[in-house]
């Protein structure tokens, strides 16, 4: 039926680490030395459909889908609560919806856009944190163009939005010698959000050195623009208290990419170099 391709998931992961007989107390006071116990328990579901239509020269895929997960994390230690491992439940919802159209087995259009509905709520025990709530929007165009059997270019841009995680918004620590004042909770932080650009070509060879052997190279240039760039807050070495983690106006990530790889029937291999 091609009205129907119908996925659907369910997931459920527990894990559990326990850390015990710790021996380097003596050589620092951090809770990461101590005993302590560490869980993550993950509930996750996700269901999507792809319709299917063809014509006398071009094809199209149709996929839309929803996500949905549940993350309870838990931690202590001898001492007590984690500060920089803060406990707490991590609620998305996510709608998506992708087409991927093929005309006359040449050009290749996908454009696609992701909402997110995220909920972060901090454990009791993280003092005046209230739970964060937002939407993180990611709308999409890929294209490709494929001028023959060895010749193809690509390019892609992206709009993306990610919520900060419990760790950049709850993580606190105590007084250290890079952090005098020690670093408080970021209950203020922003959603990072990123344009991103790419282009590149591809190349495929048959034959090369033996029958039915294939060569394959590909190059990516890409160009992403950030605003509020979450990272952790730079050593002030002020005696006052300081914000875990901080936005950065802005930011920018560029470089290239280079793919290669060989098969034939008795060997393989890859190489890839990025800078």
């Amino acid at each position: 039926n091609p009205w129907l391709n119908l996925k659907a998931n369910l997931s459920f992961s527990d894990t559990h680490v326990v850390q015990d007989d710790a021996s380097l107390g003596a050589f620092s006071t951090s809770q990461l030395f101590e005993d302590g116990e560490y869980t993550y328990r993950t509930w996750a579901g996700k269901v999507e459909n792809t319709f299917e239509k063809s014509g006398a020269n071009f094809m199209n895929y149709l996929t839309i889908g929803t996500q949905l997960s549940y993350q309870q994390r838990l931690a202590s230690s001898e001492s007590g609560a984690i500060g920089f491992h803060p406990e707490g439940t991590d609620t998305k919802l996510g709608f998506f919806v992708q087409d991927e159209f093929i005309w006359n087995e040449r050009l290749t259009l996908i454009p696609g856009v992701r909402a997110d509905f995220v909920n972060l709520e901090p454990d009791s025990a993280i003092a005046g944190a209230p739970s964060q709530s937002d939407v993180a929007l990611s709308p999409k165009l890929a294209a490709m163009y494929k001028f023959n059997e060895t010749l193809s270019l690509f390019g892609s841009v992206a709009h993306t939005e990610r919520m900060p995680t419990l760790d950049e918004l709850f993580s606190s620590s105590g007084a250290t010698t890079t952090y005098p004042g020690g670093r408080t909770a970021s209950l203020n932080l922003d959603k990072e959000i990123s344009n991103n650009f790419e282009a590149g070509f591809g190349l495929s060879f048959h034959d090369v050195m033996s029958a039915n052997d294939g060569l394959q190279l590909k190059t990516t240039g890409f160009y992403n623009f950030l605003e509020n760039l979450i990272t952790t807050n730079p050593d002030t070495g002020l005696a006052t208290a300081v914000p875990y983690y901080v936005n950065v106006e802005k930011a920018e990530i560029f470089g290239v990419e280079v793919e290669g790889a060989y098969e034939a029937k008795y060997a393989f291999g890859n190489l890839a170099f990025s800078r």
